[in-house]
Protein backbone atom coordinates (compact mmCIF):
# COMPACT_ATOMS: atom_id res chain seq x y z
CA UNK A 1 0.00 0.00 0.00
CA UNK A 2 1.66 3.33 -1.10
CA UNK A 3 0.37 6.11 1.04
CA UNK A 4 0.73 10.13 0.38
CA UNK A 5 -0.70 13.05 2.08
CA UNK A 6 -0.33 15.78 0.36
CA UNK A 7 -1.56 19.55 0.16
CA UNK A 8 -3.89 19.54 -2.74
CA UNK A 9 -2.93 21.38 -5.74
CA UNK A 10 -5.13 24.21 -7.88
CA UNK A 11 -6.01 22.23 -10.62
CA UNK A 12 -8.11 19.48 -8.33
CA UNK A 13 -11.20 21.08 -7.89
CA UNK A 14 -12.70 17.83 -9.70
CA UNK A 15 -11.73 15.42 -7.44
CA UNK A 16 -11.77 17.37 -4.20
CA UNK A 17 -15.54 17.37 -5.96
CA UNK A 18 -15.59 13.77 -5.46
CA UNK A 19 -14.32 13.00 -2.13
CA UNK A 20 -16.27 15.91 -0.38
CA UNK A 21 -19.53 14.06 -1.55
CA UNK A 22 -18.38 10.82 -0.70
CA UNK A 23 -17.54 12.18 2.86
CA UNK A 24 -21.54 14.00 2.76
CA UNK A 25 -22.87 10.62 1.75
CA UNK A 26 -21.10 8.46 4.29
CA UNK A 27 -21.72 10.59 7.36
CA UNK A 28 -23.86 13.68 6.65
CA UNK A 29 -24.06 14.91 10.25
CA UNK A 30 -20.04 15.05 10.61
CA UNK A 31 -20.15 18.47 8.29
CA UNK A 32 -21.82 22.12 8.47
CA UNK A 33 -22.97 21.20 4.82
CA UNK A 34 -25.23 18.61 3.10
CA UNK A 35 -24.44 16.26 0.08
CA UNK A 36 -27.82 18.02 -1.58
CA UNK A 37 -26.55 21.11 -0.82
CA UNK A 38 -22.90 20.88 -2.19
CA UNK A 39 -23.96 18.33 -5.32
CA UNK A 40 -25.34 21.45 -6.73
CA UNK A 41 -22.49 23.71 -6.64
CA UNK A 42 -21.05 24.50 -9.86
CA UNK A 43 -17.91 23.74 -11.23
CA UNK A 44 -15.87 26.45 -10.92
CA UNK A 45 -16.56 26.68 -6.95
CA UNK A 46 -14.71 23.72 -6.41
CA UNK A 47 -12.04 24.86 -8.60
CA UNK A 48 -12.36 27.72 -6.54
CA UNK A 49 -12.20 25.82 -3.35
CA UNK A 50 -8.83 24.22 -4.44
CA UNK A 51 -7.32 27.24 -5.83
CA UNK A 52 -7.39 28.84 -2.71
CA UNK A 53 -6.30 25.98 -0.55
CA UNK A 54 -3.55 24.86 -2.70
CA UNK A 55 -1.44 27.84 -1.63
CA UNK A 56 -0.81 30.72 0.65
CA UNK A 57 -1.15 30.65 4.94
CA UNK A 58 -5.11 31.06 5.35
CA UNK A 59 -6.70 28.31 4.42
CA UNK A 60 -5.27 24.99 3.32
CA UNK A 61 -7.01 20.82 2.22
CA UNK A 62 -4.82 18.31 2.76
CA UNK A 63 -5.51 14.70 1.22
CA UNK A 64 -4.76 11.34 1.95
CA UNK A 65 -4.43 8.83 -1.06
CA UNK A 66 -3.44 5.39 -1.23
CA UNK A 67 -2.44 3.58 -4.48
CA UNK A 68 -3.32 6.16 -6.48
CA UNK A 69 -6.65 6.75 -5.28
CA UNK A 70 -8.43 9.73 -2.63
CA UNK A 71 -8.97 8.12 0.78
CA UNK A 72 -9.11 10.90 3.04
CA UNK A 73 -9.21 14.96 3.64
CA UNK A 74 -8.58 17.42 6.56
CA UNK A 75 -8.79 21.33 5.69
CA UNK A 76 -7.70 24.15 7.68
CA UNK A 77 -7.95 27.59 7.71
CA UNK A 78 -6.83 30.81 10.21
CA UNK A 79 -9.78 31.24 12.96
CA UNK A 80 -10.79 34.18 15.03
CA UNK A 81 -9.08 34.45 18.54
CA UNK A 82 -10.52 31.98 21.90
CA UNK A 83 -12.99 34.04 23.34
CA UNK A 84 -13.45 31.77 26.41
CA UNK A 85 -11.24 32.96 28.97
CA UNK A 86 -11.53 29.24 30.21
CA UNK A 87 -10.18 27.85 26.82
CA UNK A 88 -7.07 30.12 26.52
CA UNK A 89 -5.92 29.45 30.29
CA UNK A 90 -6.23 25.97 29.95
CA UNK A 91 -3.39 26.13 27.20
CA UNK A 92 -1.54 29.08 28.08
CA UNK A 93 -3.17 31.83 25.14
CA UNK A 94 -2.90 35.50 25.17
CA UNK A 95 -6.03 37.34 24.41
CA UNK A 96 -6.10 37.94 20.62
CA UNK A 97 -4.08 34.84 19.52
CA UNK A 98 -5.06 33.71 15.94
CA UNK A 99 -4.73 29.99 15.62
CA UNK A 100 -5.81 27.82 12.58
CA UNK A 101 -9.00 25.59 12.60
CA UNK A 102 -9.09 22.00 11.30
CA UNK A 103 -12.20 21.14 9.88
CA UNK A 104 -13.89 18.45 6.67
CA UNK A 105 -11.58 15.78 8.65
CA UNK A 106 -12.50 12.42 6.92
CA UNK A 107 -11.26 9.26 5.73
CA UNK A 108 -13.10 6.26 3.53
CA UNK A 109 -14.40 4.07 6.10
CA UNK A 110 -12.39 1.28 4.39
CA UNK A 111 -9.47 2.97 5.38
CA UNK A 112 -9.98 3.67 9.10
CA UNK A 113 -7.66 2.50 11.35
CA UNK A 114 -4.87 1.79 9.24
CA UNK A 115 -3.11 5.45 10.15
CA UNK A 116 -4.63 7.82 7.29
CA UNK A 117 -6.51 10.15 9.72
CA UNK A 118 -3.39 10.34 11.74
CA UNK A 119 -1.26 11.94 8.98
CA UNK A 120 -3.64 13.82 8.02
CA UNK A 121 -3.57 15.44 11.69
CA UNK A 122 -0.04 15.40 11.52
CA UNK A 123 0.20 17.20 7.90
CA UNK A 124 -1.76 19.58 8.98
CA UNK A 125 0.14 20.44 12.04
CA UNK A 126 2.68 20.96 10.84
CA UNK A 127 1.21 23.43 8.17
CA UNK A 128 -0.13 25.28 10.70
CA UNK A 129 3.44 25.41 12.73
CA UNK A 130 5.02 26.34 9.75
CA UNK A 131 2.54 29.73 9.04
CA UNK A 132 3.16 30.13 12.91
CA UNK A 133 -0.09 29.73 14.56
CA UNK A 134 0.01 29.55 18.06
CA UNK A 135 -2.73 27.20 18.75
CA UNK A 136 -4.72 24.80 16.68
CA UNK A 137 -8.30 23.77 17.33
CA UNK A 138 -10.96 21.23 15.99
CA UNK A 139 -14.87 20.62 17.04
CA UNK A 140 -15.69 17.06 17.72
CA UNK A 141 -19.12 15.41 18.18
CA UNK A 142 -19.46 14.38 21.78
CA UNK A 143 -19.45 10.46 21.44
CA UNK A 144 -17.44 9.99 18.31
CA UNK A 145 -14.37 8.33 20.61
CA UNK A 146 -12.50 7.47 18.24
CA UNK A 147 -12.23 10.95 16.63
CA UNK A 148 -11.59 11.78 20.28
CA UNK A 149 -8.53 9.00 20.76
CA UNK A 150 -6.80 10.28 17.90
CA UNK A 151 -6.98 13.78 18.63
CA UNK A 152 -6.12 13.45 22.28
CA UNK A 153 -2.97 11.22 20.70
CA UNK A 154 -2.22 14.05 18.30
CA UNK A 155 -1.81 16.11 21.27
CA UNK A 156 -4.94 18.12 21.65
CA UNK A 157 -7.13 18.38 24.68
CA UNK A 158 -10.59 18.81 25.18
CA UNK A 159 -12.09 22.30 26.35
CA UNK A 160 -15.08 23.06 28.64
CA UNK A 161 -16.71 24.40 25.70
CA UNK A 162 -19.59 22.84 23.96
CA UNK A 163 -21.71 24.04 20.93
CA UNK A 164 -24.54 22.22 18.95
CA UNK A 165 -23.90 20.50 16.01
CA UNK A 166 -24.70 22.05 12.40
CA UNK A 167 -25.54 18.76 10.77
CA UNK A 168 -27.63 17.71 13.81
CA UNK A 169 -29.06 19.33 16.51
CA UNK A 170 -29.53 16.62 18.50
CA UNK A 171 -26.11 16.80 18.91
CA UNK A 172 -22.65 18.27 20.95
CA UNK A 173 -19.38 19.41 19.45
CA UNK A 174 -16.39 19.65 21.92
CA UNK A 175 -13.89 21.96 20.99
CA UNK A 176 -10.61 20.36 21.40
CA UNK A 177 -7.68 22.71 21.49
CA UNK A 178 -3.21 21.69 20.78
CA UNK A 179 -1.59 24.02 23.02
CA UNK A 180 1.49 25.39 21.68
CA UNK A 181 4.16 23.67 21.25
CA UNK A 182 7.02 24.43 23.82
CA UNK A 183 9.86 26.55 23.16
CA UNK A 184 12.90 24.77 21.50
CA UNK A 185 10.71 21.43 20.54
Amino acid sequence: MIVEVRRIHAAEGPQLRVIRLRALADDPAAFSSTYAREEMFPETSWVQRATESASGESRTSFIAIVDGVWRGMIGGARVEPIGDLEDRLLIGLEPGAHGVGLHSMWTDPEYRGHGLGRRLITTSIAWAEGIRAPYVTLWVTRGNDRAIRLYRASGFVETETVRPAPGDPCADEIRMVRPPAPVGA
